[in-house]
Parts: C-alpha cells; structure tokens; sequence
C-alpha cells in the first residue's frame, strides 16, 4: 500500500510506501515520527471488585487503538473505573475511544465512573457535556464510591474478565 503526499521541495510529490511491520517496529516509528507519544494502560481488579483501566500519557489517535483493547478487554467485569489522572493529553479520538468503552460496558450490563484529578481534562470533559454521560470524579475513591452508590453488588453482573488483566501495556 502506498500513499502521495505533497512534497515541500518544489511542488513533487513524495511517495511514502507502507507495508505490514511488526507492532514493536510500528511504535518505535511512531514514536521517532511524531515526538516520542507514548501510553501505557495497566489494568487491575481491586480487592472490591472493580475493574481499573488506568492509561498513562497521551490519549490521542496515535496510541488510542491500544486504549481500545485495553477497555474491550474489561467491559464485562460488571464495574470499570477508568482512572485517567495519568492521561497528559487527550483528543477526539481518545474522547471516541472513551465513549465506545463506556457505551460497550454499558450494553454487557456493566457500571462505568471515570477519575481525572487533572483539571483541564476535567474542563474537557465537562465543556463537551462527557460528564452527563458518566459520573466524573477527583479520585480513584470517589468514582469508585460513586459506582457504590449506584446501588447492586459489584460481583452480580460480572462477567468474565480477560487474562490479561494486571499487565502493563
């Protein structure tokens, strides 16, 4: 597969070929190309039951699709906090990422509260009404204590959670 684009030297088009290359090749390009954007999900059951999903750098159509496997992998566990304090930076296409966990946590029966002690992500969230959607919280405890307040056992609608579970991605 290859792809035109508008060359700078005058008016000629470079030819950028992409072929298929391995996962670590793709990101350590990424990485070289677009200043070392980098995010990490760790992922975790606390001893309550709830299933954590915790992205670590920047949010944003570079990294978003390990985001997205990061959520698929626990939208069954029934409660999923997803903890973005670590997040320095997210786009519409994290915010979309963000969104389609919920919704999929949501259709599996599942409760969902989000954590962002960063206050111009918190303006974000609540500028593009994301808060209306989902409860928001300052911390891990209190989207958590939300989620409890929401009423149910934590462990009734829990489904099966994935293996990977408590890696670091």
């Amino acid at each position: 597969m290859s792809a035109r684009v508008p060359g700078r030297s005058r008016g000629f088009l470079t030819r950028i070929v992409l072929t298929e290359i391995s996962p670590d090749a793709e990101r350590l390009l990424r990485s070289a190309c677009h200043g070392a954007r980098v995010l990490k999900v760790h992922q975790e059951i606390t001893p309550e039951g709830y299933a954590v999903c915790r992205p670590v750098g920047e949010l944003e159509s570079f990294t978003v699709s390990q985001f997205r496997e990061a959520l698929a992998e626990v939208a069954s566990s029934g409660c999923l906090l997803i903890d973005l304090s670590g997040v320095a930076f997210i786009d519409s296409a994290g915010l979309g990422a963000l969104i389609g966990g919920i919704r999929h946590t949501r259709e599996l029966g599942g409760r969902v509260a989000v954590a962002c002690s960063r206050p111009t992500l918190v303006r974000l969230l609540k500028t593009t009404g994301f808060d209306r959607v989902v409860t928001v919280a300052d911390s891990l405890a209190n989207a958590a204590a939300a989620l409890a307040s929401e009423g149910g056992d934590v462990f009734a609608n829990r489904h099966h959670v994935g293996v990977h579970l408590g890696r670091a991605g």
